[in-house]
């Protein structure tokens, strides 16, 4: 199993060679053809498959070998029908200077594949860790892709980023990595690696780049196996793109296990199905919680004094991640329509950045009572407003941020289950948690109708939301780790 792991880093990407800042070439190049879906490979990836389904299977009590055997077959398909989107092939040649008088202690790089947005939930965590570390004197870098960048963000970042590199999607890899780094000829105490492809510019290099911390900000196999377990379970067909999907992942962790000396989850369930998976070696695995943002939360609460807009709940999130789509899928089908019938005057408002056009035209009939606003430019100024906010996700790992971020808002809070996982907030105390669309409306109608309890929770909810998250613990731990 290891030899076939190894095999398949050389196919994802091209192998690291030592970097050393004397010698002044090195050069890369692979063709991925002869070693690609031969039976040996083939052989090896349905072994692989239906090990890490079976050790998935146990887990949750579902001793089957047939349906481990099932998926691996499956998984073998769907990778072989998406192969051409996977395959990588590169040629690049790296100078590096002999001499690079850099004081590195407190250099750190920021390498991820989605730009810190703090207009989506993983993009705000992200921005939040630079900007508080840059506020402890280190030297916060970032290398991030060109693509959803907004004016606010960007802006934002540059105030306290000592360098913002942006990159086409087209050059966002190793290559293109290497050669910024022999550009800028800066050395790093560690390179900090945030969302899956970001895996692939992992370079075992520490005189340039220190050690290798990657960030699993949300443990996207365990998503993907959540809604294959969910199709299980509804004896719906898997498709490939799913399946796909998860192996894609799956391979983009294994690429950071291999690579990187230090690991941090958010939460201690995404901890323990990556060690489930992966079956590697015991590594420095941590669990670092998520904060309310100092720069756009705790300081923009105090420059706004908005009117309450009776009767309304809201909703935000990033609509290029699947399951915050999911969410408002599952919402309007089951839940819309039994507010709206039961309080006169109930407007829902959609924030947040992302492409919604499918769902705005499949809900067109509840135009009268949905606010479709879209992207914003202040998250306090948006929701602070808004009386309800829901949480009506049925898919996802990671932290869930949004019920975090409405309750350090002082918002009463419906939730599903998954949209409060990993976080200590309890039923009927703090938020309102249900799975059931029926118990889910009538507890958003309870908070319309009941100000005393929606007071209650909105305070409830606050207090516990401060005392568990704010930053400073977080960034101890991080500096530790650092």
């Amino acid at each position: 199993m290891k030899k076939f792991l190894n095999a398949f880093k050389t196919f994802t990407l091209a192998p690291d060679k030592p970097i050393n800042k004397t010698p002044p070439v090195q050069t890369e190049k692979v063709n991925f053809d002869d070693i690609y879906m031969n039976q040996k490979w083939m052989d090896e990836f349905y072994l692989l498959a239906k090990t890490t389904f079976s050790n998935i299977l146990k887990q949750e009590k579902i001793e089957n070998d047939k349906l481990a055997t099932v998926l691996a077959m499956d998984s073998l398909k769907a990778i072989n029908k998406s192969k051409t989107n996977i395959k990588h092939q590169f040629e690049t040649t790296i100078f590096f200077p002999e001499n690079t008088e850099v004081q590195k202690s407190k250099n750190i790089l920021f390498v991820t594949s989605i730009f810190p947005s703090v207009l989506h939930g993983g993009g705000m965590r992200v921005f939040d860790m630079m900007y508080e570390l840059a506020q402890r004197d280190y030297n916060v870098y970032l290398y991030t892709m060109d693509h959803n960048v907004d004016e606010y963000s960007k802006k934002s970042l540059q105030e306290f980023c000592k360098k913002i590199t942006l990159t086409s999607p087209h050059q966002f890899n190793k290559p293109e990595l290497l050669k910024w780094a022999k550009s800028s000829a800066e050395s790093f105490l560690s390179t900090y690696y945030v969302w899956p492809s970001a895996s692939d510019l992992i370079v075992n290099a520490p005189d340039v780049f220190g050690q290798n911390i990657f960030e699993f900000i949300e443990c996207t196999t365990l998503r993907l196996w959540m809604d294959i377990k969910q199709l299980l379970i509804e004896n719906k067909p898997i498709s490939s793109e799913i399946l796909s999907g998860f192996w894609r992942d799956y391979f983009c962790e294994s690429q950071a296990i291999a690579k990187c000396k230090k690991f941090i989850c958010v939460t201690q369930k995404d901890k323990e199905f990556v060690n489930l998976i992966h079956q590697s070696e015991p590594k420095d695995f941590h669990v670092l919680s998520t904060g309310i943002s100092q720069t756009e939360i705790i300081n923009k609460l105090e420059s706004f004094n908005l009117d309450e807009v009776p009767l309304s709940a809201g909703f935000i999130g990033n609509y290029a991640h699947y399951p915050n789509l999911d969410g408002l899928h599952w919402y309007f089908k089951n839940i819309h329509k039994k507010i709206a019938d039961s309080i006169s005057g109930y407007q829902f408002y959609v924030f947040g950045i992302g492409e919604i056009s499918d769902l705005k035209e499949k809900y067109s009939h509840f135009n009268s009572s949905v606010k479709w606003v879209g992207p914003i430019d202040c998250v306090v100024e948006s929701l602070l407003p808004i009386k309800l906010m829901l949480c009506p996700l049925i898919s996802g790992a990671g932290l869930r941020g949004k019920v975090i971020q409405y309750a350090s808002l002082k918002k009463p809070i419906v939730s599903t289950a998954i949209g409060a996982e990993g976080t200590p907030f309890k039923n009927g105390e703090d938020i309102f948690i249900s799975d059931t669309p029926e118990q889910f409306a009538d507890y958003a109608i309870e908070i319309l109708q009941n100000n005393n309890k929606a007071n209650e929770l909105a305070d409830n909810a606050n207090k516990l939301a401060r005392s568990y998250y704010g930053w400073k613990a977080h960034i101890d731990q991080l500096e530790a780790i650092l």
